[in-house]
């Protein structure tokens, strides 16, 4: 796979390991690195979920707010579950979010970032 094919806003499938190391799974995560960054063999990712777990940092994403592929249904953006990956563990590209839920979920990750 070309390291150009992943760029930020796109959904891609993963085998993503689990917070606590205990075992992985295969899930869609959101590319929020930047054009600088991609052009390194990894990718900074943030989880997608089924789930809303009601963490006021979990950003809601709809099929409306896709501008290409197509989600099963409505799910929630982690953006408090941030890690970097090689893009040789990325299965497929699913979809593509647009520029607005991509500003709002960028927002949201500065948010956790800012120094208190």
């Amino acid at each position: 796979m070309n390291s150009s094919n992943f760029k930020q806003g796109d959904i891609v499938v993963l085998d993503l390991k689990y917070s606590d190391g205990s075992g992985s799974k295969l899930r869609p995560v959101l590319v929020v690195s930047g054009v600088k960054f991609n052009k390194s063999s990894d990718r900074i990712v943030v989880k997608i979920s089924g789930t809303n777990h009601g963490f006021e940092w979990e950003i809601p994403l709809e099929n409306g707010d896709l501008v290409e592929g197509k989600l099963k249904k409505r799910s929630f953006v982690d953006c408090g579950f941030i890690t970097t990956i090689d893009i040789r563990r990325i299965r497929r590209k699913i979809a593509r979010i647009n520029n607005e839920a991509l500003e709002r979920i960028l927002k949201k990750i500065k948010e956790i970032l800012e120094k208190a």
